[in-house]
Order: structure tokens, then sequence, then C-alpha cells
């Protein structure tokens, strides 16, 4: 979804915005507002939830892949919902449905479960501080949100900037170890 809103901002095309761009947009958008599930502290997340090609280890050791509000999934999502709000306003979407539905995916954004920082100081992969069972592992999926969305930038939010640096330094030190916080 967001190449095409990015083709629209390249080339602030309403008619592909309106009639291709948006559509794709609003289905997305509606999909996860149906996957969406109020956690125990009252937030949306997505659930269940997993980071690509990363488990973490429980207390007893056992390895998991799977929890609610993954760190990449809530930054998809609070993505495709800003671009929706964007490009409804662009297109003065006022139709009672599409009225409707911005709204809805304006009240969802402000419950998605923010950005956490970890015991570490890093950007949590997980909805929880779990040892990653791979700290060196290659892939830093989680940090999307400063290398391709700009959902966290120095300017801006220079507190997760700070823990998206600290999340690539532990992964090419070896990573969080609770028994170490």
């Amino acid at each position: 979804m967001f190449n095409m809103y990015d083709h629209y901002r390249f080339t602030q095309d309403k008619s592909f915005l309106r009639d291709t761009a948006f559509p794709l947009m609003k289905g997305s958008a509606e999909f996860a507002l149906d996957y969406l599930v109020t956690n125990k502290d009252g937030y949306l997340v997505t659930s269940p939830s997993t980071s690509p090609e990363a488990t973490y280890v429980l207390s007893d050791g056992t390895k998991v892949a799977v929890s609610q509000g993954s760190t990449i999934d809530m930054t998809l999502v609070r993505e495709l919902f800003e671009n929706v709000l964007e490009a409804g306003s662009i297109l003065d979407a006022d139709s009672p449905a599409d009225v409707d539905f911005l709204n809805r995916v304006r009240t969802a954004l402000s419950k998605l479960l923010p950005y956490q920082i970890g015991n570490s100081g890093e950007i949590k992969e997980w909805n929880n501080d779990y040892a990653n069972s791979q700290p060196k592992h290659r892939h830093a999926s989680h940090l999307i949100g400063v290398g391709f969305l700009d959902q966290f930038t120095k300017r801006v939010t220079p507190d997760l900037f700070n823990a998206a640096k600290i999340s690539l330094t532990m992964r090419k030190q070896g990573g969080y170890h609770p028994d170490s916080a």
C-alpha cells in the first residue's frame, strides 16, 4: 500500500489517488480495523503477531514466535492509518460512508499500542522485554519505522531515534538478556 500512496506523493495525480490508490488503501485499512483487538492495557494491537524470522525466549527457556502487537505490525498499521487519513483529506472524502470510515480510522489510530523502549533502551521488538533467541540475527524489521517509513526521526522523536540506534548496536553486540538488565 505504501508504494501506491508514494506514487501519488511523487506524481500528485489525484485521479490515481481517487480511483486506484485510495480504494486499495481503504480496503487494507478496513482489514486492519477488523484484525485489531484490545489488549489488557486498553491498546489496539494485532493478534496474533510475529516479528519476521525472529523468536524470543520465555523465562523457562521456551522459544516462541507469536505474541501480540509486534512492533513491525504496529508500525505498518500506524503508517497505513496515517496515509489513509491524509489521502482522505486530500480527496475531500465527505460521503457519509467515507466520513464514518475515516472517523473509525482516526479513533483506532489514537488507540494503537505506542512504540515502546525496552529495559536496555532499545526499541522493543515484541510487546514485552523478551530475550531474542538469536540476538545477532540480521533482521531488524522492528526498525522499519526509522529506516523506511520515517515514523520516528532524530529531529521529531529523538528518544525513539536513539532507541533505534541502541537496537542496532545490540544486534551487532549480541542483544538483550533479561538477566543482565
